[in-house]
């Protein structure tokens, strides 16, 4: 095996070690205890940069203010043997040369002379911003979701009017507490029936017409009035309003009812 650009001498284990380096996508770096950059391999151009510009610089310069403190910590834990968490603490922000910044994860390794002790340091840099900015977005959009979730959740338990999720058999999923109340039902005795169950049987079979043509994507909900029978066996009006939820897929998952309270105004 020879050395890349003089095919008539054996390479030695330098050369080898001096062309995996500079063909490496990763940036090799070296860097004094003192922080200074003393060698920056040739991957560092994908940033913006020529290896003699970073030579000589500070390696602290480039790191982003947010990240310093944990940087130094990093180093200082090297330097005392300590074991750095490799799955957390190796991406930090480093300003590019445009002036932006990008995440890097490095592998750092402390150097150590004959008798032990530590002359410099050894890191190889990955890129990574990529997937630092899809995982800030994945959290966004999780803040986002969760946001969502507790805006429902809070209109549904403190709605003025009934509401439910009803599963496609017609069984009841979850209720609020006014829905409880015009229909006369403790939520957990409502939760092991479906609203068959508690529909006037006059008003039945128009009710699972509706359904069904909203099943069938005929109709994207539907509203109508019908008789609940309460468990006291009074008659309770209301105006029934029932959409369908959909799964990620499209599969239709289950429905929405809204139910407001036409009793009073019936009687």
């Amino acid at each position: 095996m020879y050395a890349s650009g003089d095919i008539n001498r054996p390479a030695s284990d330098a050369d080898i070690y001096r062309w995996l380096v500079e063909a490496s996508t990763d940036i090799i770096v070296r860097t004094g205890l003192d922080g200074v950059l003393t060698y920056v391999s040739p991957a560092c151009r994908a940033l913006g940069y020529e290896p003699g510009q970073l030579v000589g610089q500070s390696s602290t310069a480039l790191v982003h203010p947010d990240d310093l403190e944990r940087h130094m910590a990093n180093s200082a834990k090297l330097l005392t043997g300590e074991r750095i968490d490799r799955g957390i603490d190796r991406a930090h922000r480093y300003r590019a040369g445009d002036g932006t910044w990008v995440w890097l994860e490095g592998n750092p390794q402390v150097l150590r002379d004959a008798a032990g002790r530590p002359v410099e340091f050894l890191n190889a840099f990955r890129d990574v911003t990529a997937r630092k900015h899809a995982e800030a977005a994945l959290a966004d959009a999780q803040v986002r979701q969760q946001a969502q979730h507790d805006l429902f959740e809070n209109a549904f338990h403190h709605a003025p009017i009934g509401m439910a999720l009803v599963g496609l058999d017609g069984g009841f999923l979850r209720l609020n507490r006014a829905f409880c109340e015009i229909v006369g039902y403790p939520e957990p005795e409502l939760l092991r029936l479906d609203f068959q169950a508690i529909t006037h049987p006059g008003d039945l079979d128009v009710d699972l017409g509706h359904l069904a043509r909203l099943v069938a994507g005929e109709i994207p909900s539907y509203q109508m009035d019908k008789r609940y029978i309460r468990k006291d066996a009074a008659i309770a009006w209301v105006r029934l309003s029932v959409s369908q939820v959909y799964d990620a897929a499209g599969r239709p998952k289950h429905f929405v009812a809204q139910v407001e309270d036409l009793t009073a105004r019936r009687d």
